[in-house]
């Protein structure tokens, strides 16, 4: 009898490079270094609740529930690997790389078959001695808070695949370790009402559950964005590719990325373009050279790419627009300046662009792009380095990131920018839990956001950051106020319009908040899990359930390790009568945030209108939370 199963999983698969070579070389000695190196890398699978489902002599395939247990051990296996190869003075080292995908799998008679085994073998491939890739589906459900730094391999046409498959190399954040297993399973440890053996059922199905509707949802997503009609529009559609970084030294890559950034910010405040989001055009490296691919998938007709290079004092930038509609250079320029004169470059490249596309630009528009908010070289360099923190949105990297602009602060009194980082990195510590002192968190926010504002009020970060801190200290009225003004400056703004729409759906303002969280969602085509909560919000205090189910429900998957969208998915199932599955998300939920109360969440929660709270409790408490 043959014991047979098709069921969605995780898939890590890993192999030795150039194992033949290395047996040639010393054949008893390669097969018990690579014996071992396998034994320790199925022990730190087993750590991280994987289950190890062949073992050969030069290669491994492992099952894992959810992909951030994969990449944690494969990463923290790697790094072991690593050092132990570095002690080894003779040539028999065994580099082991690593694919991890998210697909099919057939268990038969103890062994396991199916896509999703050979596209993780496809994956594996791909990466470097020592290194790890991921299938683009698996890494949407990686929580954003985990020390991982991602690179976009490109969209690769894989054999046995029919379909392109989107790749990407996972590393630790440089400078990062990566948390203990126990951090990866904490719903195994949580004790509630549920027994144990439920939990481990249902996070077992979830997993399974994750696996699917990603895939799904991946190929819905191709399939029904429409960029084309962006192409089309009456104004120019533009997106700003990741600059390349030639100065052979990766630590530099905030600053590659912080040049171009700052190029969307500036492009991003001129209503005469339509511009895509650093968070979608980014995904894209300027190698990258299907154009027309790349800008249908943006929605867009021009690409801005470039490199930068940087020394101690020079810096080389190349810039160069591209019309995907012929693939030709529409302008291309090289500047080869003093690194002092880097904001000049970035003026007349915005200027060049300005010109090349024939847009007019109002006088508040040329006077704006005449601006720096900083002459300063070293604060500029500083801020962008905290930028980058910050953006890995964790407790720890908030920290340092605002570590950072205190610097820049230092080194630029008068830099609009850093204060209004200041004020943002205090703001998330109070509205995610991660402040000890959270009336000392919205003071301190507030200070540094008006401060900012006294400095600069014509920057659209400073509105997000004074708008951002008002909703913090419930002056809702306020808050809606500061963040219009955001976006009336920068129309081009995604990460303004869904602050906006976040901000209006706290004052009960939700038909708008829904309005404007679907332009950041046309402006951010690649949106984040973020964008997708925002408008479960506002849907959720329209009381239009049905529909706030499946966005939430997308928005758990793609961060289950989140609570906030675990808590709005218990309170959504509970007053639709789904208790079953509202117990089990509010078990979800209380993993993350075990001591939760409803007195916690009826005091935390910030909303203006008191039918909207009661509105929201009341679904949690037919969930079960006490």
């Amino acid at each position: 009898m043959h014991d047979q199963a098709a069921r969605l999983a995780v898939i890590l698969h890993a192999d030795v490079v150039g194992s033949t070579a290395l047996v040639q070389r010393d054949e008893s000695l390669a097969h018990n270094r690579m014996q071992d190196a396998f034994r320790r890398f199925a022990d730190t699978i087993t750590s991280h609740e994987g289950e190890v489902r062949e073992l050969r002599g030069d290669a491994l395939l492992a099952e894992f529930k959810r992909a951030s247990d994969a990449a944690a051990a494969a990463l923290s296996f790697q790094q072991q690997n690593q050092a132990l190869c570095d002690a080894i003075k003779d040539p028999v080292v065994p580099r082991i790389r690593v694919g991890i995908a998210m697909g099919e799998v057939i268990i038969a008679d103890g062994t396991i078959t199916g896509g999703g085994v050979v596209l993780a073998q496809r994956l594996e491939q791909l990466a470097e001695p020592g290194g790890v890739v991921l299938q683009g589906a698996a890494r949407e459900t990686i929580p954003a808070r985990l020390p991982l730094e991602f690179s976009f391999l490109g969209e690769r046409q894989l054999k046995g695949f029919d379909e392109p498959v989107r790749a990407f190399s996972v590393m630790v954040a440089s400078g990062e370790t990566l948390p203990e297993p126990s951090v990866y399973k904490a719903a195994a440890s949580h004790t509630g009402a549920v027994d144990k053996k439920r939990n481990l059922q249902r996070l077992s199905i979830t997993a399974a559950i994750v696996g699917c509707l990603v895939l799904v949802a991946t190929v819905l997503y191709l399939k029904l964005q429409s960029p084309a009609g962006n192409r089309e529009m009456s104004k120019p559609s533009l997106a700003v590719l990741r600059f390349d970084n030639l100065s052979n030294d990766p630590t530099q890559d905030y600053f590659t990325d912080g040049i171009a950034d700052d190029l969307v910010t500036d492009l991003s405040m001129i209503a005469g373009l339509f511009i895509t989001a650093r968070s979608s055009s980014f995904d894209y490296q300027s190698a990258d050279t299907d154009f027309d691919k790349v800008a249908d998938e943006l929605g867009v007709r021009y690409l801005l790419m470039g490199s930068v290079r940087k020394s101690v004092n020079k810096v080389r930038i190349n810039a160069r627009l591209i019309d995907s509609a012929n693939g030709q250079p529409v302008w291309t320029h090289r500047y080869d300046r003093k690194l002092t004169d880097i904001f000049e470059i970035q003026d007349e490249v915005t200027k060049h662009i300005v010109n090349e596309l024939s847009v007019r630009l109002t006088k508040k528009e040329e006077r704006r792009l005449n601006e720096a908010t900083t002459r300063n070289i070293d604060a500029y360099d500083v801020f962008l380095q905290g930028q980058e923190r910050v953006s890995r949105f964790n407790p720890i990297d908030n920290a340092v990131g605002r570590e950072f602009f205190e610097k820049a602060k230092r080194l630029d009194p008068g830099y609009a920018r850093a204060h209004a980082g200041i004020a943002l990195t205090h703001f998330y510590d109070q509205i995610f839990g991660w402040s000890a002192d959270k009336a000392a968190s919205i003071a301190a926010s507030l200070e540094a956001a008006e401060l900012a504002l006294a400095l600069d009020s014509e920057l659209p970060h400073v509105y997000v950051a004074v708008g951002s801190a008002k909703m913090g200290s419930r002056q809702f009225d306020e808050a809606v106020d500061y963040l219009r003004r955001s976006i009336e400056i920068a129309p081009n703004y995604a990460d303004g319009h869904a602050q906006y729409a976040a901000v209006l759906a706290s004052a009960g303002k939700n038909e708008e908040a829904l309005k404007h969280i679907d332009i950041a969602m046309q402006l951010n085509p690649h949106y984040s899990y973020i964008y997708l909560y925002i408008k479960s919000l506002a849907l959720f205090y329209l009381r239009q359930l049905e529909d706030t189910l499946p966005l939430i429900e997308d928005t758990v998957l793609r961060n289950p390790e989140f609570d906030r969208p675990q808590l709005l998915y218990a309170s959504t199932l509970g007053h639709l009568g789904q208790i079953d599955e509202a117990e089990w998300a509010l078990m979800e939920a209380l993993t993350l945030s075990p001591d939760l109360t409803l007195a916690d969440e009826l005091a935390n929660h910030p909303y203006k209108r008191q039918e909207d709270k009661a509105f929201y409790i009341e679904g949690l408490r037919k969930a079960g939370l006490q």
